[in-house]
């Protein structure tokens, strides 16, 4: 699965949309009182298919445009290219397998 990536409130993509769409999420970030910890979650989803496979296509893509987006974001607020590489392979995804699974709280 690739994604063809365009940012912007009207993006002017190239291949041509397929009636339908768009899928989309909303993510909203809070700062809390503790040094060093911010809060953040999906607060709204928006699929277009009801297809397990086809949401995860839908996943895909989302999460391709949010890297892109973060890594430009990143650099535009002064941080290096390499440096949000690092963030994004840092993330603990071990801490996430028992969620992602069902079994976990």
């Amino acid at each position: 699965m690739s994604t063809e990536v365009v940012h912007g409130p009207h993006p002017p993509f190239r291949a041509p949309l397929a009636p339908g769409g768009p899928y989309r999420l909303t993510i909203e970030g809070y700062y809390t009182t503790q040094d060093g910890l911010t809060a953040a979650g999906v607060t709204a989803c928006q699929w277009v298919s009801d297809r397990p496979v086809k949401r995860q296509a839908e996943l895909l893509g989302m999460r391709t445009a949010f890297i892109d987006w973060f890594l430009l974001q990143w650099v535009a607020c002064g941080g290096t290219f390499e440096d949000g590489v690092r963030h994004l392979q840092g993330y603990p995804f071990e801490l996430h397998r028992q969620r992602a699974s069902g079994t976990g709280s």
